[in-house]
């Protein structure tokens, strides 16, 4: 199933790249009329929001996958049973569990507690904010060092990941 729609969606995206290889070297010619230009613009704009839409809705299915793949294999790991490597066909995924801290929200106790851990006093406090994927590496290096985290953060919960990388022998 999953080669099949590769190939379909390699047949589509070459059809694609030839009309619009087409429609280019006549723009370039400048052949059409001020009609079809407004066509053809308002063409391009509404394959813009279908590419968008479409690369939102494949990225919400990979990250559900990796989630997934991951949490799998670090279930499987706890009973020695699991290398962190998964291989497919076409890909080869590297495993990962982090530690994700939850950034308590501004003009808490907490969030003030959590600025202060980093020094920042005063008005400082109203216009800087957490950067939550760093804090996020931050609380994980902690716990992997086997330090506390920060006052101010009561709570971090586990992010599944997984890398994927193309592998040599894949054609598609």
């Amino acid at each position: 199933m999953l080669e099949k729609l590769i190939r379909e969606f390699g047949d589509l995206h070459h059809e694609l790249m030839l009309e619009l290889g087409n429609i280019t070297a006549k723009l370039k010619k400048r052949e059409y009329s001020k009609e079809e230009l407004c066509d053809i613009g308002f063409l391009c704009r509404e394959l813009e929001r279908s590419f968008d839409d479409w690369r939102k809705d494949c990225k919400a299915r990979r990250e559900l996958a990796e989630k997934v793949l991951a949490y799998s294999v670090m279930m499987e790991s706890l009973d020695g049973e699991a290398d962190d490597v998964v291989r497919g066909k076409l890909a080869r995924a590297v495993c990962d569990v982090k530690k994700e801290a939850i950034i308590p929200k501004r003009g808490t106790d907490e969030f003030y507690s959590l600025m202060e851990h980093f020094g920042v006093t005063g008005e400082a406090t109203e216009v800087l904010k957490f950067d939550w994927k760093r804090m996020a590496e931050f609380v994980t290096k902690l716990a992997e060092e086997g330090k506390e985290v920060p006052k101010g953060i009561d709570r971090t919960i586990p992010k599944y990941k997984a890398t994927f990388t193309r592998l040599k022998n894949s054609k598609e």
